[in-house]
């Protein structure tokens, strides 16, 4: 079999027989990351984006009579928020600042004229570390985001910055083999800062992954280490982690089981849920969001939707009400969402009196099964109870 034609710019592609005689202008250095993107994409999307890009840009330029070479990617990029998603590959900024020099002084002291960092990885930045290396280097340093050449915003509805559908779209024309289909893909929600200043882009701080994308923190932690994270993992146990929506306020993930999943996607198409048993869900992480107790669909508040506060809750999924008998309601509100009843639980005296009256009954009793101590981390949580069209309904466990 013939040897494929070499890309006279790859330098993956070269022997020394044609480097040597060459008189290379600008050297490209693809820099990229390993790390999750949603369920769709590969761990390695920064960098097949980045190297191909780099390969195409460089076409382009050697065809119009550019001496340029593009070197190996550098395949780890800033991934200090994502340290606790398995095999994200973390480069401290110290340590890029290292290999840049290293990489740069080599080339300088080659003839190499100049050295353009092509980036593909929100996390990176170079710019300080230039700042730094240019007084010591005699080439000319420049980094260059491939994601910000051109506005997005001409092309694109979904702005957001990771897995989403520039980079997505980015993928299907690069490397559509390495693409899932868009049906496994999470939705990828990432909650918003509630500080302005941090939502508006002019101050700024790190995001921690997991907080900004899923509902780890939604439920017991015990119950989050098996769970699926929305757009992270698959899940183990059967319970499903989602993020806050970003385009509500507050903070209101959810982790719910698979009945609840079922009863939440025909909530949403407005269809008749089927509930077969009692089943719980939990959004007990810190904070809580404003709501309507008439409708669930209300955005805001109007004089008859009854919008309020929901603080941290546990909820309850029922096709009898009876089976939640002995349940406090003297400061309970309800609500009627077409073919469901919900009740959102609140205890004057906070968890420990609302824990004493779940034990008041032995059904009760028996639902508190579902209720861990750790299901309450804060005075003023609540249960939410609601009441699907079905059969018979059994306690949690059972």
């Amino acid at each position: 079999m013939p040897p494929l034609p070499t890309r006279p710019y790859i330098l993956n592609e070269l022997t020394w027989n044609t480097v040597r005689d060459a008189r290379y202008e600008v050297a490209v250095l693809p820099w990229g990351a390993a790390e999750a993107h949603n369920f769709h994409l590969p761990y390695s999307t920064d960098n097949v984006e980045t190297e191909r890009i780099a390969a195409l840009a460089a076409g382009h330029a050697t065809a119009r009579g550019a001496r340029v070479v593009v070197l190996p990617l550098v395949p780890f990029g800033v991934n200090t928020g994502q340290l606790d998603i398995p095999l994200c590959v973390n480069l401290n900024p110290s340590t890029q600042a290292l290999v840049l020099r290293d990489v740069a002084t080599g080339l300088a002291g080659q003839g190499i004229p100049k050295l353009v960092i092509l980036n593909g990885h929100g996390g990176n930045d170079f710019r300080q570390m230039i700042r730094e290396l240019q007084p010591a280097v005699s080439l000319f340093l420049c980094t260059v985001n491939w994601y910000q050449v051109v506005d997005p915003k001409l092309f694109f509805e979904d702005l957001g910055d990771h897995a989403g559908e520039l980079e997505t779209s980015v993928m299907l024309h690069l490397a559509p083999e390495l693409v899932r289909p868009l049906s496994e893909a999470g939705p990828g929600r990432a909650r918003r800062f509630t500080i302005t200043a941090l939502r508006e882009g002019w101050a700024w701080a790190p995001r921690r992954w997991r907080q900004v994308t899923d509902g780890a923190t939604a439920c017991p932690t015990y119950m989050s280490r098996a769970a699926a994270i929305t757009a992270l993992r698959a899940g183990t146990n059967g319970w499903t982690c989602m993020p806050t929506n970003p385009a509500n306020e507050g903070n209101e993930p959810m982790c719910v089981d698979e009945q609840w999943m079922a009863f939440m996607q025909a909530l949403e198409t407005k269809a008749t849920p089927h509930v077969k048993r009692v089943r719980v869900g939990y959004m007990i992480a810190p904070g809580g969001a404003p709501g309507s107790n008439t409708d669930p669909f209300a955005k805001a508040a109007t004089p008859t939707n009854e919008w309020g506060y929901d603080p941290p809750h546990v909820m309850l999924l029922a096709t009898d009400l009876n089976e939640l008998e002995g349940i406090p309601t003297k400061s309970a509100e309800w609500q009627d969402v077409g073919h469901v009843g919900w009740h959102n639980l609140r205890s004057p005296d906070g968890p420990a009196r609302l824990s004493d009256e779940l034990r008041g009954s032995h059904r009760a009793a028996t639902l508190r099964r579902a209720f861990p101590r750790t299901a309450f981390p804060e005075r003023g949580a609540a249960v939410s109870v609601l009441q699907g069209r079905g059969g018979g309904a059994t306690a949690p466990g059972q």
